[in-house]
């Protein structure tokens, strides 16, 4: 038996606002200070997972603490450039239309939550969630299916009654490992500049 779809799950970065360029503008100035090259397609290999898995194989033999002030660094040059990251008109208009009509809602994001709400609120779509996951919330990160888990959980659902929004393959893969419906978004990456939106 088909179930009735009660919850739609957001990705954050690349489906719901292209961040690619705030993102890696950052990582490079931050990795920059630290004395390392960071390249386009460095971060393109690792776009889509969090900072902590992958850091070690750009500059591998430090320590944790190197590894933190990178990420601080990196925090704080971000959201700097918040301006330059562009919203998914369509999507966010899909989001509010659902909200407004009593669909739950939720976000399940790899970044931190500092850096996805600084990015929700430049935005002002913080309020159209009812329930939020961030990167430091799970033990394992996309592909692994524990963020959904968590929004199935806070409401009670089936995986089957939840629709999942993601652009990237490790997205892909942990939906489809959740057992929710997946629509695949095509990256922002890839879109035309004027679908962005003023905060």
């Amino acid at each position: 038996m088909k179930k009735i779809i009660k919850c739609f799950i957001f990705d954050l970065d690349g489906t719901l606002v292209d961040t690619y360029k705030a993102n890696f503008i950052a990582y490079k100035k931050a990795f920059g200070i630290a004395g390392v090259k960071f390249d386009q397609e460095q971060y393109k290999q690792f776009f889509g997972q969090r900072f902590d898995e992958w850091a070690s194989k750009v500059m591998p033999g430090k320590d944790e603490k190197e590894y933190k002030k990178i990420k601080k660094n990196k925090s704080r040059f971000y959201i700097e450039n918040a301006r330059m990251c562009i919203l998914n008109n369509s999507l966010v208009t899909f989001l509010e239309y659902v909200n407004k009509i009593g669909y739950f809602t939720c976000l399940t994001t790899t970044a931190s939550q500092k850096n996805a709400e600084g990015i929700l609120r430049y935005f002002k779509i913080k309020k159209l969630f009812d329930y939020m996951v961030f990167g430091e919330d799970v033990n394992q990160p996309k592909p692994s299916p524990e963020c959904f888990y968590l929004c199935f959980k806070k409401f009670g659902l089936e995986p089957e009654e939840c629709i999942v929004f993601e652009d990237s393959e490790v997205g892909f893969e942990a939906a489809v490992n959740s057992g929710a419906q997946l629509i695949k978004i095509k990256n922002v990456n890839q879109r035309v500049g004027g679908l962005a939106r003023k905060p």
